[in-house]
């Protein structure tokens, strides 16, 4: 009794697309989410500053009393008169599994490709959640 076995970094918890998501925590307990900034998924980026231009232009179109069509057309000519660069991740994979068309990379507002590879077995291992037995 005294083999040890050596478990998959597949059946970890923490195991993404190849990445530690241990990561995430860890710079979470260290730095907060100001430590994450680095990590950040372009393509969620891109549509976080997508619509907080929206909402600029919605609360500058308030401010000036348009409504119905004539807000609408206001907020459209803001939108792009204001050029705004539609940043393409080189990385981005749908995920088959969500219809959404988010990436398969990405994970709770993070991109798990810069995060490092997964070195298994690791002193982080927990077994992956559907694999315990109530």
């Amino acid at each position: 009794m005294d083999n040890v076995i050596s478990l998959s970094g597949r059946s970890c918890r923490y195991f993404k697309h190849g990445r530690c998501a241990n990561f995430f925590w860890q710079i979470m307990k260290s730095e907060g989410k100001s430590g994450l900034k680095k990590y950040d998924c372009l393509h969620w980026r891109n549509k976080l500053d997508n619509i907080e231009r929206h909402w600029e232009a919605v609360c500058r179109m308030d401010s000036f009393g348009l409504k119905g069509e004539e807000r609408e057309k206001a907020i459209d000519r803001f939108l792009s008169r204001n050029d705004h660069k539609q940043i393409i991740c080189p990385d981005y994979r749908p995920d088959p599994a969500i219809s959404t068309g988010q990436c398969r990379y990405y994970y709770l507002q993070i991109c798990l490709l810069k995060f490092p590879e997964c070195e298994c077995p690791c002193e982080n291992y927990l077994p992956d959640s559907k694999d315990q037995r109530t």
